[in-house]
């Protein structure tokens, strides 16, 4: 193997399509020196192979654009913005050179996101309302019935009513951005807004606006980039017209950059034995590494951070592996895996292993998971995946492995999704979601679920859970051949929602008939339904026409059990299709929330009511055998979520195996970054009225942050609370209740990542 080494003063795409170049396949290892690496644009490679680039930890490879000759406000400006704040904005020309691809800010390609970053802190676009908020619609004209719900949608065209009185005081510029929930919670999406009628308070968006079904009554959304919104420091406004940028410094600094370069800042196709090895790369527009159709690639103790579309995107290809990274701050999916043959069930031999990710989705919240994998063939395994707003892990296909992750904190700002999700399809199979703790997952939207087998799916395994603090811990929405073994459930309001929603409603078996049928007679290489790039879904047009059965050749050798199901298809005519739901469902454990003493007092379900809801139960097929109650005193620490059995409980030996709590989550020895390691847990004080919450550091370093707090029918006086922790040490806080509703509950979380929620 030939080394070399490039210094941070060199012109890093120039020297390292030298080297390749130079190499003509011969086995080199470019190791970069430690320091800072500007692209201005992005590096290409094609049919290259046997290339390692590597560093000891301290190259930071950047796709973004500094920006110079920041000054205050003349009087003509002032004026486009509030009083209190005229003499704290700053503003710049983002035109100097020439060179800044302003497009890059609002471009069409959903997969672009550009963002500006101070001294690394990435500011927010400015938004409104702040925090997190939301406004509602209030009103909608024409109201016609859609999706199941009667009289409650509003068409596309005719935009739809608010209440609140700011957004009549604005000027309307070019690029005001709406943001919104429109029909559900689970799909969000970006628009333009068209017009602000504000005689009538009515919104109209953009005609070519992405709005996927429609408006729905009490639906919520929101404004981004109104300039006379930008009130708060760490905030940006960008004058796309004037090509300005206006930001409201959070404090002092040296530096500022524009994300700017709008491709993959690694874009690599048909490569081949590539390795990036401790590198770090951010700020840049598009996604940092791209792969399309290679072979053994391994991308290995990286950190990515402030990206603006899907971090590592891999098209098709084989082994590849995506392992011990850290991904944080980004604006789109974390890892993305789109390869296989569903056809003939070739396997892409794909690996996202060992990775912390965490803050990311950013900007396109729904359907962006950390972790996406379409196709055949792909290991998630030991992730530690937290502080996201949607679905933690997405898959579509065969042999997928997902085991021994930890996620919480997930599903933060959606509903109607799950911690891990997969869906609509009979023929996926060889799925396994074993091993895995997902504890403190949910906002304040209804129905979160920690793993969700949705619309029919079938054949999903899942051994060894540990689902905690979710509203329902599994759903089988009406698929068969699942396997749910020797999981503990812990404070879900249910454990399973069970049902068999093909038999049952009209519309339902028309989509089986529609949808689920036609799957099953025409498996294609690609599951549509995971196209989440242009790319991706290119490609599932093309091969559109290109097919198997499920009843015959590959399918029904691997997957025997399959035939029953084409002879059901056979004898059932439209309309009359009815195949139930089914499950076998053993060994299981159920702590519920009414065996713990730090419940608010309202809260009462009895242990039954805590377990299983059996929905659309006409025909289901519900096997449970040797499933158990437990309690606090069964496990070590209950209170600060050790769920270690001891010894001396009555479970042992009588079919559920006891699990521990050091198989899950990140193997911190392979991996060169590693978070803090903090337990928590939270207590109602009735008497004082208090929140006491415990923080206890598992490891030899001071934790700084804070905590914070999302309320549902409650509320407390403190909004947040600053920690400080030395190594080895247990300290607690309180918060006082202001106010406790029927159905109330307090999730505690925190800033610093590695500090693990607690709920009451």
């Amino acid at each position: 193997m030939k080394k070399y080494f490039i210094t941070n003063n060199a012109d890093l795409k120039e020297e390292l399509l030298k080297i390749i170049n130079e190499a003509e396949g011969e086995n080199i290892k470019i190791e970069l020196e430690g320091g800072l690496y500007q692209l201005e644009s992005n590096i290409e490679l094609r049919d290259i192979s046997n290339v390692e680039i590597t560093s000891k930890g301290g190259a930071f490879i950047k796709g973004s654009r500094k920006i110079d000759g920041f000054r205050k406000l003349n009087d003509e400006e002032k004026a486009l913005f509030k009083s209190e704040v005229q003499d704290k904005i700053l503003t710049a020309d983002l035109f100097t050179d020439g060179k800044f691809n302003i497009n890059s800010i609002f471009g069409n390609d959903e997969s672009l996101y550009s963002e500006v970053i101070a001294d690394s802190n990435a500011y927010k676009l400015v938004r409104y309302p702040k925090n997190g908020e939301y406004l509602h619609i209030k009103k909608l004209d024409n109201l016609f019935s859609a999706h199941g719900y009667n009289n409650v949608w509003g068409v596309k065209d005719e935009g739809f009513y608010f209440e609140d009185e700011t957004p009549t005081k604005w000027q309307l510029r070019d690029d005001v951005i709406a943001y919104g929930f429109w029909g559900f919670d689970w799909d969000s999406s970006y628009a333009k807004v068209k017009e602000i009628d504000k005689e009538n308070k009515k919104i109209y968006l953009d005609d070519g606006s992405r709005v996927t079904y429609g408006f729905r009554l009490n639906q919520r959304f929101c404004f981004y980039n109104v300039m006379e919104e930008l009130t708060e420091p760490g905030e940006f406004y960008i004058d796309k017209e004037n090509g300005k940028i206006y930001i409201y410094p959070e404090k002092d600094f040296t530096e500022l950059t524009v994300t700017s370069v709008n491709k993959p800042l690694f874009d690599l196709y048909d490569c081949e034995n590539v390795t990036f090895k401790n590198i770090n790369i951010s700020e840049c527009c598009h996604s940092a590494i791209s792969l399309d159709s290679c072979e053994n690639v391994n991308i290995d103790n990286c950190l990515f951070e402030n990206i603006g579309g899907i971090i590592v995107d891999v098209f098709k290809g084989h082994n590849i592996k995506v392992n011990n990274n850290t991904m944080r701050h980004s604006a789109s999916a974390g890892v993305s895996f789109f390869g296989g043959n569903r056809m003939i069930l070739e396997p892409m031999n794909g690996e996202a292993n060992n990775n912390h990710i965490y803050n990311i989705a950013k900007w396109r919240t729904c359907y962006k998971p950390p972790i996406h994998f379409c196709g055949v063939g792909m290991t998630a395994k030991h992730n530690l995946i937290h502080d996201i707003p949607h679905t933690a892990i997405m898959f579509w296909g065969n042999d997928m492995i997902i085991e021994n992750n930890e996620i919480y904190n997930a599903v933060a700002e959606t509903g109607d999704a799950g911690a891990i999700y997969t869906g609509r399809d009979y023929t996926f199979r060889g799925n396994r979601v074993c091993k895995n703790y997902i504890h403190h997952i949910g906002g304040d939207c209804d129905f979160v679920i920690g793993i969700y087998n949705d619309d029919c799916v079938c054949g999903t395994v899942m051994n060894d859970n540990i689902i905690e603090s979710a509203m329902y811990g599994i759903q089988m929405g009406g698929g068969r051949d699942f396997m749910v073994k020797n999981n503990l459930f812990v404070k879900n309001r249910r454990a399973f929602l069970f049902d068999d929603r093909s038999t049952t409603d009209p519309s339902w078996n028309a989509y089986m008939v529609d949808y689920i049928k036609e799957r099953f007679y025409h498996v294609r290489e690609f599951f549509h339904q995971g196209a989440i790039t242009k790319r991706n879904s290119t490609a599932c047009i093309n091969a559109e026409n290109d097919f198997v059965r499920a009843s015959e050749g590959v399918y029904i050798e691997k997957y025997p059990e399959l035939k029953k199901y084409d002879e059901l298809f056979g004898i059932m005519q439209y309309g009359t299709i009815e195949i139930c739901g089914q499950a076998h469902i053993e060994n299981n454990l159920f702590l519920n929330k009414s065996k713990y003493n730090n419940r608010f007092p309202e809260e009462l379900l009895s242990d039954s009511d805590s377990i299983i809801d059996l929905c659309y139960s006409l025909h289901r097929d519900m096997r449970m055998i040797n499933n158990d109650l437990a309690k606090t005193e069964d496990f070590e620490e209950a209170l600060w979520d050790n769920f270690d059995m001891k010894r001396e409980s009555s479970h042992y030996g009588r079919g559920y195996m006891p699990l521990t709590m050091k198989t899950f989550g990140l193997i911190e020895s392979k991996r060169r970054l590693n978070p803090h390691n903090v337990e928590s847990c939270a207590y109602y004080d009735k008497e004082a009225n208090k929140v006491k919450i415990g923080l206890r550091n598992k490891k030899d370093e001071t934790v700084s942050g804070k905590l914070l707090f999302a309320l549902i029918e409650c509320e407390v006086e403190e909004k947040e609370v600053e920690f400080t922790l030395n190594g080895i040490e247990e300290k607690w806080f309180e918060v006082t209740m202001k106010s406790i509703g029927k159905h109330p509950h307090l999730l505690v979380y925190s800033d610093a990542p590695g500090v693990r929620c607690a709920d009451i």
